[in-house]
C-alpha cells in the first residue's frame, strides 16, 4: 500500500519518499545531478 508521509513540505506517498531516497543514494555514487536551469 502507498501511504502518505508527512514531510515539511507538506505530504509525499511512501513512493515518492523512497524514489527520492535512491536517487540522492546514485548522487552520492555517481556525483552526477541536473541543475535547476537545465530543468527548466
Amino acid at each position: 500500500m502507498n501511504t502518505a508521509v508527512k514531510i515539511p513540505q507538506g505530504l509525499a506517498t511512501s513512493d515518492m519518499v523512497r524514489e527520492a531516497m535512491l536517487a540522492e543514494q546514485k548522487w552520492q555514487q555517481t556525483g552526477l545531478h541536473i541543475t535547476l536551469s537545465e530543468l527548466q
